[in-house]
This record gives structure tokens, sequence and C-alpha cells, in this order.
């Protein structure tokens, strides 16, 4: 890989992301896990088991949370660009294992790194552009994809490691958690399906070290109480789960911050179709296509009546039926299972917030990443190199990606010079402490993900980490 556009697509991501980290802010829950570490190690203790046995069972990524939000700031934008940057060495060693074409793992390499730094600034706000956040979604595909990779290759690397790996993966978050144990379960299983062979003490062990992971985390007391309170709070599990499927039918597929990859990734399934010989896929491209505007512009549509909520189901039919039967069609001819793995797994990360109280874009992450990988890995097949299609797929993928990135740090740049000042003036306050506090929202509220003019609960929090007494009253201007 020495001196080609792999390592350049590397660099470009690390410093890509650490530029859209530079600027951000603490917000929402960065104020509340931020006041673990303001009393000494033992209130650090004290307050992660605390919160560990009554509020959350997500230990590992708080305490993770909590130990950069005490770290001065440049810690962080280096941490968060290295995890994406081994989120994509992870899913490249492991499409290595079945591709051997170096100039198709060149353009792989590319488009994960450029694709990576297009994400919409409303899922990035939520997930690696919000410290908590990314340690909350960034750090467990990181480590999901890691474990992957080590269980597709376990044969060369040792059973410890393997087991810890797996275990802080399935220890993380409660998507990575779930998936980690069925990637186990399902490789042992497909690996000696056929066979006499006993399951190898290594995988057996992998499988064990996956399950206490999850368990710790889904039983996790905390887990149970949050669940509990969230489900009494809303109109009840039924309801959730109702929510939760519109929201992956809608939001997860013609969303402002998924429409554009889902149509890139709709034209590359039509695409290796059409190119093996499933014509119709091709054919109703253009009206998928149609579809997903419309269903994107939901309210300028409602006139439609019934016509809309056909349009509506129609289209997600074929998204389905186009993304399955690509990704089983080039796992039939390239003997390369990983994009359908990929695309169950972001499926079911999916199907599985169908019983999460608390929906946004956040949790859609994994699938969004996994759509990339599926995205890049037919276009490795449908591109040929040394073509204009090539040429301007990789102009096209550097353009978006130097576009988003300058946006995005320009956003959060704007809104750290508030933020500051509005540090300063708490610490002018703080000389007197009396009378009201001050305050200046943000110039662009795209750019942060809550602050305590969007939240009560948040507005605790702020107070709390700053040490202002509950009674005074902040006025935002």
């Amino acid at each position: 890989m020495k001196r080609d556009i792999r390592w350049i697509s590397l660099i470009g991501l690390f410093v890509g992301v650490f530029l859209m980290s530079l600027f951000v802010t603490n917000a929402g829950d960065d104020f509340f896990y931020a006041a673990f570490t303001k009393n000494g190690f033992s209130h650090f203790i004290a307050a992660h088991a605390d919160h560990y046995l009554h509020t959350n069972g997500r230990c590992i990524v708080h305490i993770l949370a909590s130990v950069f939000l005490w770290l001065p700031h440049i810690f962080w934008c280096l941490a968060n660009a290295l995890m994406w940057v081994a989120i994509a060495m992870n899913l490249y060693r492991l499409f290595n294992i079945y591709i051997k074409d170096a100039s198709k793992l060149k353009f792989l390499m590319f488009v994960l790194c450029g694709a990576f730094l297009t994400i919409h600034i409303e899922m990035a706000k939520e997930s690696t552009l919000w410290l908590t956040g990314s340690f909350n979604y960034t750090y467990p595909l990181m480590m999901l994809s890691w474990y992957w990779q080590l269980l597709f290759t376990n044969e060369r690397c040792s059973t410890r490691k393997l087991c810890i790996v797996g275990f802080f993966a399935a220890a993380s978050m409660e998507q990575e958690s779930a998936l980690a144990v069925l990637l186990t379960a399902g490789y042992i299983y497909f690996s000696l399906r056929g066979t006499r062979k006993k399951t190898p003490k290594k995988l057996k062990k992998a499988l064990l070290a996956v399950t206490i992971g999850a368990v710790s985390l889904f039983l996790a007391p905390g887990n149970l109480s949050r669940m509990g309170d969230e489900m009494g709070a809303s109109a009840g599990t039924v309801d959730n789960i109702f929510n939760g499927i519109d929201f992956m039918l809608n939001y997860c597929i013609s969303s402002n911050y998924m429409i554009w990859l889902n149509i890139v990734f709709m034209v590359c399934c039509a695409a290796y179709l059409y190119k093996n010989k499933f014509k119709f896929a091709a054919l109703l491209l253009p009206l998928e296509i149609a579809a997903l505007f419309i269903t994107n512009h939901s309210g300028s549509f409602e006139w439609m009546g019934i016509g809309y909520q056909i349009i509506f189901y129609a289209s997600r039919a074929y998204y389905l039926a186009a993304a399955i039967a690509s990704v089983y069609v080039y796992w039939s001819e390239r003997q390369n299972p990983l994009p359908l793995i990929g695309l169950m797994s972001g499926i079911f990360s999916c199907a599985f917030i169908v019983f999460s109280p608390t929906l946004g874009p956040r949790v859609i992450l994994f699938a969004e990443v996994m759509i990339i990988a599926c995205t890049a890995s037919l276009l490795t097949e449908l591109l040929k190199k040394q073509t204009w299609p090539y040429a301007i797929a990789h102009l096209l993928i550097l353009a978006l990606s130097v576009w988003n990135v300058t946006y995005i740090t320009l956003g959060f740049h704007r809104n750290s010079v508030v933020y500051a000042e509005n540090e300063r003036l708490i610490e002018e306050w703080h000389k007197t402490g009396r009378g009201e506090l001050h305050q200046k929202q943000y110039r662009n509220d795209a750019f942060e993900h809550s602050m305590p003019y969007n939240s009560e609960y948040h507005d605790g929090r702020y107070k709390e980490y700053y040490d202002i007494p509950t009674r005074v009253n902040i006025i935002w201007e």
C-alpha cells in the first residue's frame, strides 16, 4: 500500500474528520458526562457505577466519553479521526480476503474514505461530530468492524485478541452488541455446515465472550430501568414498534440525510442486475428515483391520498428487492458474501430500533456505513479502470467530500465563537453571582446536537456543569 491512493485516501479521511471535529463544542449530554470528572477519581467511579446501575448500561462508552471530555479537546479530535480511519481499514481488510485485484482494492478504499466524509450534518451532529455521540455510535461501529475482520481471519489472530475485541464490541451499544452475537453464531454455523467437524475452541470462546459482553449491556440494571421509564413515558410498546417501522421505511430511505446515498445505491444495484441480465431492475429505476423524491417531500403530495401510499410502499418494496437481489448476485458471481452480510446486518440494525423508545439519525449510522460498503463493492465491478466513468466517479467523490468537510467545518467554527463568548460571560457572572445570566444562542442550530435553550433537561445539566444555581434564570439572546 505504499505510495498509492489507499494511503492518500486514509490520510484524507483522517484530515477531513479531524478538521470537522476541531470546532465541535460541548452539547447535550456532554455537560452531564463532563461533570463526572469534576470531583476526583472516587467521584468518577461512583458516578459511573450509579449510572450503570440506575440509568444506562453503556458503561464502557460513557467512561470513554467522560474521560475525553476531561482531556483537552484536541485529544478527542485525534481519537475521532483515528476511529474513522480504523473503520475504513477494517472494512478494507475484510474485502481484501475476497478481492485480490489491487486496482479494485484501491478504488474500494477511495470510495469508502470519500463517502465517509460526505455523511450529512443531520446524522453527523448526532453521532460522529458530537463527543458523547461519537463514543455511543462511532466507537461501537469501529469495534464491531474490527471484530468482524478478526472473526473472518481467526486462523491468523490469537484467541485472546479475538475474545477481547469481541467482548468490547458486544458491550458497547445495543445494535452492535446484538450483531456481534449473530455474526459469531452465523459464522460458526456456515463455516461448519455440511461437515462433521466440531466447533473450534477459539470460536467457542469468541461466542462466549460476545455473549458475556451482550449480557453485561442488555441486562444491566440501568438499561432495564431506562427502558421501563422511557417506554412508560411513551404511548406504549406497540406504538413504539409502529413508530420504529415508520422511521425505518421513511427516514432511513428517503430522508434528507439518506436520499442521495440511496439513489446512488439504487443506481448501482440496478446497473449490476442489468449487467447480469436482470433488465427489469433498470427499467423500473427511473420510477424508483421519482418515488424517492416524492416520498422525500410528502407534505407536497398529500393531495394524492391513497395514491401516495401506493407509491410509498411500492418504492420500499423495490428498494429492498433490488438491494438484496444485487448483493446476492454479487455473492454468487464473485464468491464474496460481505455485501450481503453487510446489507442484512444494516437491515437488522434498523429492525432492532423498533423496540427502542428513542429514534433519530444517529441510530442508522451503522446502516449507512453498510450501504456505503455495498455501494463501493458494486462500483468496483461496474467501473472499469482508465475509463471516463471511472475518472468521473473519482472527481465527484473528491468534490463532494471536500465540499462537505468545508461546509461542516465552517458551520461548527461559527458556533464555536459563540460558545467561547458564552464561557466568558459565565466567568464574568461568577465574579458577582447575582442576577440573571445572559447567554447567546448559536448562529445555526444545524451545527449542534442539543443546547440548553432547546431542552429543559439539558438546561439543568448546563447549570450543573458550570456551577450555576438552578434558581438562576438564563436569558438566551
